[in-house]
């Protein structure tokens, strides 16, 4: 029965079970993996949508608690060590 005998990397291994078993894991029917630089315009984009309604105060005392007195610091990648402290 070598015929059946599939050779893979675990990787790949467990992308082919979540694609099987996409709407038990709550996955679109089209989902990937993605790239840098789609991880990097999603996140820009989760920061930009999460912002959107913040009034000027609120965004102001969020900065400095933020920064924590570091304003040497870009604000954008403040905000992206924080989102990626959160993902981790």
């Amino acid at each position: 029965d070598l015929h059946q005998l599939n050779v893979g990397t675990l990787d790949a291994f467990f992308i082919r079970v979540a694609r099987s078993f996409f709407q038990e894991l709550g996955l679109a029917p089209a989902w990937s993996i993605g790239d840098s630089p789609t991880h990097d315009r999603l996140r820009t984009e989760a920061v930009q949508s999460a912002l959107a309604g913040v009034d000027r105060a609120e965004m102001v005392e969020l900065l400095r608690m933020l920064l924590q007195g570091d304003a040497s610091r870009r604000i954008h990648d403040a905000l992206f060590d924080q989102m990626d402290d959160l993902v981790r």
